[in-house]
């Protein structure tokens, strides 16, 4: 994809065309002199500054217009000059200048993701809809002209909360909000009369299963020949918290961040003192804010171990970020919490700072120790364990099977009817056993058990089946206790 850069200033001009160098894309720059507009009709992409707006206005409403695909142009405005008449004509996102190198860099891949969503959605055929709803990386939906929802790929769970089992067959107005639904039902409709009449991106909220709202950028296309649209929802929720931040107050900053019951710390790169916290980091550390504030880790004792610090620091000045660090912190209590820390370099006011999220991991430590003690159980339960997933495939034997009927788990083979060959024991009697199984009956039988040696005890057998979150069964378990006198 190309971008077409129309900049009259040096300096924003060089920034912009820098960080696209930097990103790999290819881009031509715009000289008046040349007369070279016709470079818009073949751009993915346009980056313009006022004075180029003005000038070339009418070009790109007509390059837009034509296009069947999201071309997004970019304006970069002065502070004091108002955007809303810019919106309302082909410009799609304003970027206020000076900005910054990370704000810019954000801004222009959005916007590149959205005209790439487009251009897949305008190629691609019915047959390959499914790749391309679980290869965009944003929910897609399929829409009916009826608001019904056609299909949905994975990534809508994500964003809504839903399977996509659970929203195909409903209307998509039920996830719309209420600030919303009626603007969107508009342009579903207009969209149906005239294509070109409806804007093919544009920005709502939307309501997730927990009755949160999510900013989306909505991208919706015609499917060629039916009535049906494919529609894109990229969730833009943390770059409009982002943005907020920003423009924020300090007090405005704290109510957002205590929204998130993570613990957030923003501190100074150089000593550990902390700047600002959350009500997060409160529940999480057991001290208060005033108690934090101006005061460094190693004078609240945070850390269970100052070397952990120091390591996180390092890594994230040869990184620039570290993601699911685990530490264990000390709480002013003298509790102990075991927690992942994500964390961030960050400049606030020329100063370098640390922004981390940490979560209290002690209940997932809690899991994993009782699935340790579980595992260990079974292994030396005095029954013989045989575990087998739905296919047949035995996946566990503990050690008082192998020890009991001489058998490892490879040995076996997968084939469970080996140790009952000396019974008028057929497969579709196993399968009558495992069909009860599934209905969580257990089912004991007095069989002969054959070794590895080919000896014969009897056993006690019992069946069961094991049932995943969804009360599916997903694996069987077969015991034998000896009961040979």
């Amino acid at each position: 994809m190309k971008v077409t850069i129309a900049i009259s200033g040096n300096i924003d001009n060089k920034l912009v065309a820098d960080l696209l160098a930097e990103e790999g894309l290819a881009y031509e720059v715009l000289h008046e002199e040349k007369g070279d507009e016709k470079l818009f009709r073949t751009s993915g992409m346009v980056i313009v500054d006022s004075v180029n707006a003005r000038r070339y206005a009418s070009v790109l409403q007509e390059t837009k217009k034509r296009s069947k695909v999201y071309i997004p142009v970019l304006i970069l405005l002065p502070a004091f000059e108002k955007a809303e008449k810019w919106l309302a004509e082909c410009f799609d996102d304003i970027i206020r200048i000076p900005t910054s190198r990370r704000e810019l860099k954000t801004r222009i891949l959005l916007h590149m993701q959205l005209h790439r969503q487009s251009v897949q959605i305008l190629e691609n055929t019915e047959q390959k809809y499914r790749t391309i709803f679980e290869a965009t990386g944003t929910a897609t939906l399929l829409v009916a002209e009826d608001t019904t929802i056609l299909k949905a790929n994975a990534n809508a769970l994500k964003l809504t909360g839903y399977t996509p089992e659970e929203l195909i067959g409903t209307s998509w107005t039920k996830y719309a909000s209420p600030r919303h639904v009626d603007l969107m039902l508009q342009y579903h409709r207009m969209r149906r009369v005239n294509p070109e009449a409806a804007p093919k991106s544009y920005e709502v909220c939307v309501v997730n299963r927990n009755g949160e709202e999510r900013n989306v950028i909505l991208t919706a296309a015609m499917v060629p020949g039916t009535s049906e649209s494919v529609v894109s929802l990229m969730d833009i929720t943390d770059l409009r918290k982002a943005q907020a931040l920003v423009r924020e107050s300090d007090e405005r900053l704290r109510l957002a961040i205590n929204t998130i019951p993570d613990a957030i710390a923003i501190s100074r790169l150089s000593d550990g003192l902390y700047v600002d916290i959350n009500t997060g980091f409160e529940r999480l550390s057991g001290f208060s804010r005033n108690e934090v504030i101006n005061h460094t880790a190693t004078e609240l004792n945070i850390w269970e171990n100052a070397s952990d610090r120091n390591m996180l620091v390092q890594l994230m000045q040869t990184q620039g970020f570290v993601q699911n660090y685990e530490v264990n912190f000390r709480r002013k209590n003298g509790e102990i919490v075991p927690t992942i820390i994500s964390s961030a370099i960050v400049a606030i006011n020329g100063v370098n700072h640390i922004i981390s999220i940490a979560r209290d991991i002690s209940e997932i430590k809690k899991a994993q120790e009782q699935i340790r003690l579980l595992s260990s159980a079974v292994e030396q339960n005095p029954v013989a364990a045989l575990i087998t997933d739905t296919k047949g495939t035995i996946v566990f034997v503990n050690k008082r099977f192998t020890d009991l009927t001489g058998y490892t788990i490879s040995e076996l083979n997968n084939d469970v009817h080996i140790l009952f060959r000396s019974n008028d024991f057929t497969g579709h009697s196993m399968s009558l056993l495992l069909e009860k199984a599934e209905r969580k009956e257990t089912w004991s039988l007095d069989l002969k058990v054959t070794r590895k040696d080919g000896s014969d005890f009897w056993a006690s057998v019992s069946f069961s089946a094991i049932f995943s979150p969804q009360e599916v069964a997903s694996h069987y378990m077969i015991t034998l206790e000896d009961i040979t006198v």
